[in-house]
């Protein structure tokens, strides 16, 4: 409202001319400060508008959004051209921020939907204390399953050897081959296996955000592509990663659910009304296009 009211500030000043004078007037410093209210309230309204354009928003915003709107703050107040009340206002929306989220990268489950998220990883906290306190505990988690699929114990190094020097055929070259592999192999711990997969997907590229065309990227698409390269780590995401940040979801549900449950249909069961709801929310939009 206040932006469309700036916007209209040549038409407000004709129009209060004609008017009744006893409406307060507004001074040239007054729409100033409208303007510059614009000014440092935009990247709170861009954050909004993303945040209810998509249909999914995941826990792994919450840092990085978190983090961008401080940075915002910041360079808001360390402006000189503004006038004493905006200043006041950036620092009060700063001081609210990190009074609600000061602490938000301490939490367990923000972090590692954030650390996961191929978009982001390190690069998405601010402090990397906790992001190194993030990749010790997903190394761990790695580690663990690891250990459940596979037997790394040293004894089966010597297992392996013994069946094979126990062949029939010791001088078949490919089983003198395989004796050379088996003896000169060394087996790594879950430890520095789970490591390794961490560190190269570190390495790996960061995600765009939007690709050329300006759509937005899919990480669940981009873990998709890659579950064979990293499998524990894929797991991990599947299992821990699949956080809504807003309930903004929820309640376009709730209202849809309102549409097919009025007058006309008031008996339909419960089971019916979740069966419609489960389509009508997680089928394509355009999946009737073909029969226009």
């Amino acid at each position: 409202m206040l932006k469309r009211f700036v916007e209209l500030e040549n038409a407000i000043r004709a129009t209060l001319v004609f008017t009744d004078s006893r409406l307060p007037i507004i001074t040239t410093e007054d729409w100033t400060l409208y303007s510059q209210l614009c000014q440092i309230l935009r990247p709170f309204e861009e954050i909004t508008k993303s945040m209810s354009g998509e249909k999914y928003v995941s826990g792994s915003s919450v840092i990085v959004v978190t983090r961008c709107l401080k940075e915002a703050c910041e360079k808001i107040t360390s402006r000189t051209d503004l006038l004493s009340a905006v200043t006041d206002v950036a620092l009060t929306l700063r001081s609210g921020l990190i009074d609600r989220f000061g602490i938000i990268e301490q939490s367990g489950t923000f972090s590692l939907c954030t650390f996961m998220d191929p978009r982001f990883k390190t690069q998405g906290f601010c402090d990397q204390n906790e992001a190194n306190k993030t990749k010790v505990r997903v190394r761990k988690m790695v580690a663990a399953l690891i250990a459940k699929t596979t037997n790394t114990t040293p004894s089966s190094v010597l297992t392996v050897t013994d069946d094979l020097n126990k062949s029939n055929d010791d001088l078949n070259p490919w089983n003198i081959f395989d004796q050379m592999i088996a003896s000169t192999t060394t087996q790594g711990t879950p430890l520095s296996k789970a490591i390794k997969e961490v560190d190269m997907y570190l390495a790996d590229e960061l995600l765009p955000r939007k690709d050329q065309q300006g759509n937005l990227n899919s990480p669940l698409e981009w873990w998709k592509n890659r579950q064979f390269v990293y499998p524990h780590l894929k797991q991990i995401f599947v299992t821990h990663c699949n956080i809504v940040a807003t309930s903004v979801p929820c309640e376009r549900i709730f209202s849809k659910t309102g549409l097919i449950i009025n007058q006309r249909r008031t008996r339909l069961t419960t089971s019916k009304v979740e069966q419609i709801m489960f389509l009508n929310i997680n089928s394509p939009e355009d999946r009737f296009k073909g029969y226009e």
